[in-house]
């Protein structure tokens, strides 16, 4: 039956539509999606594995350490010694340098067995032992839905922000937000601008959504560290294009919308900016803890709620 099927959608691509019609249209596609969803839960289809399933080991605090670093994609094309599973940096995209200091950039590969180019935020690369490179990141950024989110309020993507946001800051690599709504749940991460930034993409505006109370008091709280190169940043946006969302109107939830600075040295925040910020449904919009100072905060807008110093 889905041959069949088939067969009329290619006549209908040919423009010979012959008797097919939209209800055979529908039923083809349809047909195709049960196939393709048969499939992927089976053995037949090699699926690309989700984070926590390359490493093993994948925690909300860290990425496992690369496995090797070489100079080009080039090198590891070649490289036979690296196993499948691992994990392997490139300094570059192009060339071999012999001063790592001058390369232009490169990314994270991990290799997978046998060679196929299947659908996903990824692109491949052969290698020569007749397996594959997977770039993960190649645009230079980590997107949520890298780690299982999806954009839109009907499924939680609170995990799988916390691992992207894990990864970005492991890499030191930006966490875009391309999608409209993210749900939250009740999660509170922590992120270290230091190493990563936030940047909601989306034309009609990113909205992060929490449905219940943050686990911790706070939905974002927003750290550097204890080195003076992070005063170099200063008004560098590190969390711009996004509205954090919480209960209704007088309904507001007992918690903090954005937390500034960990509270101590180690985690002190500064010299940086928070742009095109939107925030309403929490009792306290920004708490500056101590260790804070030197936050530009620009084109922003709260609803409610109040703000909170030391």
């Amino acid at each position: 039956k889905t041959m069949a099927e088939i067969e009329k959608l290619q006549a209908l691509a040919k423009g010979t539509p012959g008797n097919s019609t939209g209800e055979d249209v529908a039923n083809a596609v349809n047909a195709l999606i049960d196939e393709i969803a048969a499939l992927l839960d089976s053995e037949q289809v090699t699926r690309w594995p989700s984070f926590s399933e390359v490493t093993g080991t994948i925690s909300k605090e860290q990425l496992p350490p690369i496995s090797s670093k070489v100079n080009s994609v080039f090198a590891a094309i070649a490289d036979e010694e690296l196993e499948v599973g691992e994990l392997v940096e490139t300094v570059s995209y192009f060339g071999d340098f012999a001063d790592q200091n001058k390369a232009y950039g490169g990314n994270v590969y991990l290799k997978i067995s046998g060679q196929s180019n299947d659908q996903d935020l990824c692109q491949y690369v052969y290698t020569d032992d007749g397996n594959t490179l997977v770039a993960l990141f190649p645009d230079g950024v980590v997107k949520p839905e890298q780690a299982g989110a999806k954009p839109k309020t009907s499924f939680n993507s609170g995990d799988a922000i916390s691992v992207a946001n894990a990864v970005a800051t492991a890499l030191r690599y930006p966490l875009i937000f391309e999608g409209q709504d993210y749900d939250c749940g009740d999660k509170s991460f922590q992120i270290n601008v230091y190493r990563t930034r936030w940047e909601g993409t989306n034309g009609m505006g990113t909205y992060l959504k929490w449905n219940a109370v943050p686990e911790n008091g706070y939905a974002v709280q927003l750290y550097g560290e204890d080195v003076y190169e992070q005063n170099d940043r200063m008004s560098k946006p590190v969390f711009q294009g996004l509205n954090i969302v919480g209960a209704s109107k007088n309904n507001e939830y007992d918690a903090d919308a954005v937390q500034l600075s960990g509270n101590t040295s180690a985690t002190k925040l500064s010299c940086c900016a928070l742009e095109k910020v939107n925030i309403r449904g929490f009792k306290i919009t920004f708490r500056y803890h101590d260790y804070c100072w030197k936050i530009h905060i620009t084109n922003c807008r709260t609803i409610g709620g109040c703000i909170e110093t030391p």
